[in-house]
């Protein structure tokens, strides 16, 4: 059997730009830590290793949508239609490398950042953190958004289920790229990889860099103006983590800071605020929703909101990050859409007709049935 490598050839279309991307940012990465004298190879593996650790996550992400489906249809066979989904992916040598690529770039690209986020305060110090402190009490009535939340959601058994959704966050990292690589839709996957790498970049370099700052969690740290704005919530955090209900979000705060104060280099270390890229590809994930049945859509946006919430709530942005980041990734979302329009991925799938790329993923709209 021969392959035939020019099948759906318009896979290379989007592959390219992702490789491109992945490729600016290994070198961007690569110049600035040797300019830190940052040797990054080690903090590299640890991103490969984190990806592929974390793909079980996917797995049972994916079983558990099966069996959803198979609840909603009323089937016994959770699993029907698995044969075709997985062949629908693998008819072509393009297919298969449009979803195999993306998996091997993800890490570099994740590592890129990582060294990046580290190396900004070398470079740049925090000086956004009032000016933001400023903005959300302006856009807030002259409260801090934290005293919203924990009015709301302050108890310790609602900060503690905020705490753990927000970690929740980082395996459902991990579990869409693999997701999103083996089962999304065409389109979808073509136009998420190119809206995630472009947003770890734009928004988490780019962004981070201009408006460098710390966190509500950091700015007595730091010697914020606004510090003692915030010092009732980091006392109240501090007192429900010790009170017996760990907060995953007050114990990396420390993680960070002690690395951030010894100038230590690591995996996951680094502290960045405004844009915040926990909000931004939370949004990326409702977004790719737009073609799925309502209560995947549901889901996807109140995790959004959860986030957002969460990222105010536990200290670690101020609002207006999440709302910034919002808005800059409906922008590369846009953009992302826009290329693959221009370089004729769009029109490629019409013409084959697929108006819906298939293979889809799994949804929860009933299949007629004959009465």
């Amino acid at each position: 059997m021969t392959l035939d490598w020019r099948r759906e050839s318009e896979e290379y279309r989007w592959l390219a730009a992702l490789g491109a991307m992945t490729l600016l940012a290994l070198v961007v990465a690569g110049w600035f830590s040797h300019r830190a004298g940052l040797p990054p190879y080690r903090i590299f593996y640890l991103y490969f290793l984190a990806v592929f650790q974390n793909a079980r996550y996917a797995l049972w992400l994916a079983g558990g949508l099966f069996v959803l489906r198979a609840l909603w249809l009323k089937t016994w066979n959770p699993f029907r239609g698995l044969w075709a989904l997985v062949t629908g992916h693998i008819r072509s040598p393009a297919l298969i490398l449009a979803g195999v690529i993306p998996v091997l770039l993800v890490p570099i690209l994740m590592a890129s950042f990582g060294t990046l986020k580290m190396l900004m305060p070398v470079f740049r110090d925090f000086s956004w953190d009032d000016r933001l402190a400023a903005a959300d009490k302006f856009l807030f009535l002259g409260y801090q958004p934290w005293q919203f939340t924990h009015a709301v959601f302050g108890s310790p058994f609602l900060t503690k289920m905020i705490d753990k959704s927000y970690t929740y966050w980082v395996m459902a990292l991990y579990a869409a790229v693999v997701a999103y690589a083996a089962l999304a839709p065409r389109y979808e996957r073509a136009r998420f990889f190119l809206s995630f790498a472009a947003a770890w970049m734009l928004i988490g370099v780019v962004g981070g860099y201009v408006f460098a700052s710390a966190g509500p969690c950091f700015a007595q740290q730091i010697g914020a103006v606004s510090a003692p704005e915030f010092a009732p919530l980091m006392a109240r955090l501090k007192e429900i983590h010790e009170g017996g209900h760990l907060l995953n979000a007050y114990y990396w705060q420390g993680v960070l800071w002690r690395h951030h104060a010894a100038h230590q280099a690591g995996f996951a270390m680094g502290i960045s605020a405004m844009p915040s890229m926990h909000n931004a590809i939370a949004i990326l994930y409702a977004l790719t929703t737009a073609r799925m049945a309502k209560p995947i859509r549901i889901a996807a946006w109140t995790f959004a909101a959860l986030i957002w919430i969460g990222s105010i709530h536990l200290g670690w942005h101020y609002a207006i990050d999440g709302i910034a980041s919002g808005l800059m990734i409906a922008g590369i979302w846009y953009a992302a859409g826009r290329y693959l329009d221009r370089v004729g991925y769009t029109q490629a799938l019409r013409l084959r007709g697929e108006k819906a790329p298939e293979p889809e993923l799994p949804d929860f709209e009933p299949e007629p049935v004959a009465i």
